[in-house]
């Protein structure tokens, strides 16, 4: 049995046939704000100031705006966590659709101008995703 380190959350997670699992996480949701746990403090990162979010080997890199936070977490947790304005475009990716400039087969071109991959297997599921977000985001601009 894992114990739970400090700065370590943990949030249950539904397995396809109805069991739960433990998914132990470094980061936690407070208000509008992902609370990243990094050494012995918390850094809190504003949600609507993440660009995007990118797996490298056992660490994420949440891009913002002019800063890029590195810590040990998984990509999976935080799509879990941050929801229905992100969309994983790559195994490696999960980007903010308020954040998409533009995008094709091959890549979603970002605010800022960084470039996340998307798989050609979720490619049709993000077209839908995002134009559904954008017609949604002018209905309330209206």
């Amino acid at each position: 049995m894992h114990k739970i380190g400090q700065g370590e959350r943990v949030l249950i997670d539904e397995i396809h046939d109805g069991q739960q699992r433990e998914v132990r996480s470094k980061s936690r949701i407070m208000e509008d704000k992902l609370m990243v746990s990094i050494g012995k403090g918390e850094l809190p990162i504003r949600i609507d100031s993440i660009i995007y979010v990118e797996s490298r080997n056992r660490k994420v890199a949440v891009h913002t705006m002019g800063e890029e936070i590195e810590y040990y977490d998984r990509i999976e947790d935080l799509e879990r966590m941050l929801g229905g304005g992100f969309f994983r475009t790559h195994r490696g990716f999960l980007v903010n659709l308020k954040c998409v400039e533009s995008y094709d087969r091959t890549g979603v071109y970002m605010t800022g101008g960084d470039v996340a991959l998307i798989s050609k297997y979720r490619f049709h599921a993000f077209d839908d995703t995002y134009r559904k977000y954008r017609n949604d985001k002018h209905c309330f601009d209206k």
